[in-house]
């Protein structure tokens, strides 16, 4: 977060099942040692579409590739 100015982070697949206190936990860490400014702002999300993620890509490459 520090390296490339990121305030949003978007952690997916099975980890981002661990729920609330992972993302408590992770939150707490960024904040604690981020830079100040970043700190402020920064958080740590669960990715929406959770597993389903790769193959929602995939299919949708697949598609555009059909498409054009």
């Amino acid at each position: 977060m520090n390296l490339f100015n990121i305030t949003v982070a978007i952690i997916g697949g099975g980890v981002a099942k661990a729920g609330k206190i992972l993302f408590d936990l992770i939150n707490e860490t960024v904040k604690s040692r981020a830079l100040k400014p970043i700190a402020e702002k920064a958080i740590v999300i669960p990715a929406t579409l959770g597993n389903k993620a790769g193959i929602l890509s995939a299919d949708a490459l697949a598609l555009e590739k059909s498409i054009h």
